[in-house]
């Protein structure tokens, strides 16, 4: 994710707010009454226009041929957007081990990763995306009840389950939002 492009926390420091050209990766397809899907976008990027924490995204994906004879029309994202994911079913990406904290304008972008369900839409229509973060924001709060300077150097966060990730590499299924494969 480039540095100008980035979702951050907003001013009550716990919801997300868009960032100005964020971008998210989108995929849509249809399905007709015999329940055949068929694809018509993969991985296409829409750009955030609006910093707030609803915005509208901009990108290049036409409804398809005929796409009113469909049963439904199903759009799927993700965020942040990697050009290099190629399948709704396993999109990837790396949660650090080594994380920062900077109280002047926290860029959440390389900690967070949101995706949507499988979100319907009506054809010739504004399309309306979900998302969902598979992570949490942890928020620790450490007062210094003595006089003395407090210098914090490392704050260490481990888990007593060595089944829950805590960091490293992962993929999730953007269809089925919060499901993350490994």
């Amino acid at each position: 994710v480039a540095e100008e492009h980035r979702s951050e926390l907003g001013e009550d420091g716990a919801s997300v707010a868009w960032s100005d050209g964020d971008q998210i990766g989108v995929f849509y397809y249809t399905k007709n009454s015999a329940g055949k899907n068929t694809k018509h976008a993969d991985n296409k990027p829409y750009t955030a226009t609006i910093k707030e924490s609803v915005t509208k995204f901009t990108g290049d994906i036409a409804w398809a041929a005929e796409s009113y004879k469909y049963d439904s029309q199903n759009f799927q994202a993700y965020f942040p957007y990697n050009a290099d994911v190629t399948s709704a079913s396993k999109a990837y990406g790396e949660l650090p081990a080594e994380q920062t904290y900077d109280p002047a304008g926290w860029n959440i972008s390389d900690y967070d990763f949101m995706v949507s369900g499988t979100d319907a839409a009506t054809y010739g229509k504004a399309v309306t995306i979900s998302l969902y973060h598979l992570f949490s924001i942890l928020r620790i709060n450490i007062t210094n009840a003595t006089s003395q300077e407090l210098v914090v150097e490392k704050v260490k966060i481990s888990a007593e389950d060595e089944n829950l990730i805590l960091a490293g590499k992962f993929e999730a299924n953007i269809g089925k939002s919060k499901e993350i494969l490994n």
